[in-house]
């Protein structure tokens, strides 16, 4: 599927001003949907790393990534490490809740408020992985949801956002509030629940 060159005008209201300003949109959004391809991967085996420390699951080859950030920053390094220690990603978009110019040094920024359920889209295309570090916190620092049904409706968003079999691996010191919504109101399942990494994967 191509995008049309007269598509801009299509586009959600206020889509092209939460991309950086070197972003052109619908060149943004035609890598996104080369890349709608199924996860190359199964169902993942529950990990133990009390048996293994040193183990984290290895998705290799993820066709398109999404970094949260919750206004304080993404903290990239450490998102990639809660999921592998060699992964390749064909594409990953970074995103914050703060607008692009507050970003100049992210690659592929867009503005995506997590207490904002309708900033959670990327047009009707899906992603393989979405990975954060010291979002889900629930201490003040991370994000921050103003209620109960804000916070469910951003669950259901990224659950929407992902592939079938895709996943949310994210370091929140132990803590699994966000996950567990994931697993008890859409079917998602624990691959690992430790104190330093939590990865929640969709079901096929």
């Amino acid at each position: 599927m191509k995008f049309p060159n007269n598509t801009t005008t299509s586009l959600p209201m206020n889509f092209k001003s939460r991309l950086s300003s070197n972003i052109d949109p619908q060149d943004f959004l035609q890598k996104i949907t080369d890349k709608q391809v199924p996860c190359p991967w199964g169902e993942v085996e529950q990990i133990n790393t009390v048996i293994d420390p040193n183990f984290k699951v290895t998705f290799r080859d993820v066709p398109v990534g999404l970094v949260l950030g919750c206004g304080t920053g993404f903290y990239s390094a450490g998102a990639y490490a809660v999921i592998a220690r060699a992964v390749g990603f064909g594409m990953l978009i970074h995103s914050d809740r703060n607008p692009p110019h507050e970003r100049p040094d992210a690659t592929n920024y867009i503005q995506l408020d997590l207490t904002v359920p309708e900033t959670i889209h990327l047009v009707g295309n899906r992603i393989h992985a979405v990975l954060s570090c010291s979002v889900f916190t629930y201490d003040g620092l991370g994000v921050t949801f103003p209620t109960e049904e804000s916070e469910s409706e951003a669950a259901k968003r990224i659950s929407d956002l992902l592939m079938p079999g895709g996943f949310v691996a994210g370091s929140n010191f132990g803590r699994t509030r966000f996950e567990k919504r994931l697993v008890e109101n859409h079917g998602f399942r624990f691959v690992r629940n430790e104190y330093q990494s939590v990865i929640v994967q969709k079901p096929f």
